[in-house]
């Protein structure tokens, strides 16, 4: 299909009766309206469009015409091929991967054809360096050349007919402190160099409120992260925040603060990510400001989140391919998932599934459909039909 092809049959899809009910059951789900009901989302990743469409995923990153495609796909995989409750919208939200935040620091980014992008070593030989660490400038360093050669590109393409985003920062500062130190490095210095470590987390903190301030004044403030047509608010990312690699005092005394000034700072609401354990750091996490989502990952604890996390606070619960869901007969995996929206329905919660596809193929695509059906049976037994 052909980019001017996917570009009509996308915004015609933004229209049709069917995406507009999605946007209003999604709208329900984010403003707690009375009747409001779990959702059910199906996210194809790059690694999953690359293997359907034979995509060159360093032409992706690099290459509007290509990053745009591939964006048009997402939505029409996910409206068409899954048809789920994922709504469209006439958005494009850059996003050139997860070194974009680590480059600012010096951190080289390696593109590649068959995976997203990877950073490269460490930049940071000694946290007595920290002072002399690239001070960035919003036109010339890491990869903001390619992102405003990227966002001329796309809103060329597009011509009004779709909202293009620059790039909003989405790394937690661990997780670009792991990058630009190194993680042994930054492990040791939890213990040897305390005040050396606090002083490069403030000083990437620093490095993202400035960036935000400045995106902002240039493109405008975005209301959320809107790469994924179900997701609304600003993203905190944090897989690095993961209790069976870093303690939970540890956590609270050398990333807490940080993560609170991020999220204290955004206008909207806040979504914080985590592919990691985050069980025992539910309260901490849930007392962030402005928090509306959260990621409970396989890792975490669903049925311990229903009782400790605010209800004000809507739970995103992950799934992947790999995991035990999806290795069971369909017949245990309808009984486990039953298990979670009776627990979530009694517990008065509010929330959604969301499940990666990673890995493209007819075996798998149809145990992508059989979980979609066995949600939505579950949901409507336990909330009602919607």
């Amino acid at each position: 299909m052909s980019l001017s092809d996917l570009i009509h049959d996308t915004v015609g899809i933004c229209s049709e009766a069917a995406n507009l009910r999605k946007q209003q059951r999604l709208n329900r789900l984010y403003s707690h309206e009375n009747g409001a009901r779990p959702l059910v989302f199906v996210r194809p990743t790059r690694a999953y469009l690359r293997q359907k469409y034979a995509l060159d995923l360093q032409l992706v990153y690099q290459d509007p015409q290509e990053y745009l495609k591939t964006e048009l796909l997402t939505k029409l995989e996910t409206y068409v091929e899954f048809d789920d409750d994922t709504p469209v919208w006439p958005l494009v939200e850059m996003w050139l991967g997860s070194p974009f935040e680590m480059s600012l620091f010096g951190t080289e980014c390696i593109m590649l054809s068959e995976s997203d992008p990877r950073w490269g070593a460490p930049v940071l030989r000694s946290l007595d360096d920290v002072a002399e660490l690239l001070r960035p400038d919003f036109d010339s360093t890491g990869m903001l050349p390619l992102a405003h050669r990227m966002y001329g590109g796309l809103a060329e393409l597009v011509s009004g007919r779709f909202e293009v985003r620059f790039p909003q920062w989405q790394k937690g500062t661990l997780g670009v402190a792991l990058v630009v130190r190194g993680d042994s490095d930054f492990y040791t210095d939890l213990y040897d160099n305390p005040e050396g470590l606090h002083r490069l987390m403030s000083h990437i903190d620093r490095v993202a409120a400035w960036y935000e301030e400045e995106r902002n004044k240039r493109f405008g403030v975005s209301k959320g992260d809107g790469r994924w047509g179900y997701r609304r608010y600003r993203t905190l990312g944090n897989d690095e925040v993961d209790c069976n690699l870093i303690s939970p005092a540890h956590y609270l005394e050398f990333v807490y603060p940080y993560d609170r000034s991020y999220t204290g700072r955004s206008a909207e609401g806040v979504y914080v990510h985590s592919c990691g354990n985050l069980t025992p750091l539910y309260r901490e996490i849930a007392a962030l400001p402005h928090l509306e989502v959260l990621h409970i990952s396989p890792w975490s604890d669903f049925f311990r989140a229903l009782s400790v996390v605010d209800k004000s606070i809507i739970l995103e619960k992950a799934f992947y391919q790999q995991d035990s869901y999806f290795q069971a007969d369909v017949n245990k995996m309808a009984e486990e998932i039953d298990n979670l929206v009776r627990a979530a329905r009694e517990a008065g919660r509010l929330f959604y599934f969301l499940v990666d596809a990673d890995v493209f193929g007819d075996k798998e695509n149809k145990r992508l459909q059989e979980w979609l059906r066995v949600c939505r049976e579950s949901i409507a037994r336990h909330y009602g039909e919607g």
